[in-house]
C-alpha cells in the first residue's frame, strides 16, 4: 500500500502538468519553451499566445492553455507581487458556441520562470467574454474557434 501511495504522489504532478500543457520543472518553476506556442495577438505591452495543442480541434468546448508574455525585459510590475511578472500562464475551458473562456488556473512567473503567484477558480466563477471585436482575446478566440 505504501508503494502505491508513493507511486500516486510521483505520477500525479506529471499527469496534472500534461493536462495544463505546461513544463513544470518542479513545483515552483514553469520552463518556457517558445516552440510550443502560437502567437494570437500582439500589443505594445505584451504578446498573447496559445499552446499549439489547443488549436485545430474543431470542438465547441475545449481545454485551452494560453500565455501572456510582457515585452519589458524584467517583466511587468503588479502592486500585489514583490517582483515583476514576465509571463502569465492560463488554463481553462473555452466555449466556442457562447464565446466565453472559463479560467480555471493561472500562474504568474518572474523572468527566471519562478512561480510568484497561483490562482485557482471553480467552473463558472471567472468567465471572460471573448467576443469583443478588435481585442487580443477576440483574436485568440477566432484562432481557437475558427468556425465562430
Amino acid at each position: 500500500m505504501k508503494k502505491f501511495l508513493l507511486f500516486l504522489l510521483l505520477v500525479a504532478p506529471v499527469a496534472i502538468a500534461e493536462n495544463f500543457l505546461l513544463n513544470f520543472t518542479d513545483e515552483s518553476h514553469i520552463q518556457f519553451d517558445q516552440t510550443v506556442w502560437q502567437q494570437a495577438a500582439h500589443t505594445n505591452n505584451y504578446g498573447l499566445f496559445v499552446h499549439k495543442k489547443s488549436l485545430n480541434t474543431h470542438e465547441l468546448t475545449l481545454e485551452m492553455t494560453s500565455l501572456v508574455e510582457f515585452h519589458k525585459p524584467g517583466g511587468f510590475k503588479f502592486e500585489l507581487f514583490p517582483v515583476p511578472v514576465k509571463r502569465i500562464y492560463t488554463y481553462g475551458i473555452i466555449e466556442c458556441k457562447n464565446g466565453v473562456f472559463n479560467v480555471l488556473n493561472s500562474w504568474y512567473v518572474d523572468s527566471s520562470d519562478k512561480i510568484v503567484y497561483t490562482e485557482t477558480h471553480s467552473l463558472d466563477s471567472y468567465i471572460v467574454d471573448m467576443t469583443e471585436q478588435n481585442t487580443p482575446r477576440n483574436d485568440l478566440f477566432r484562432m481557437t474557434c475558427p468556425n465562430n
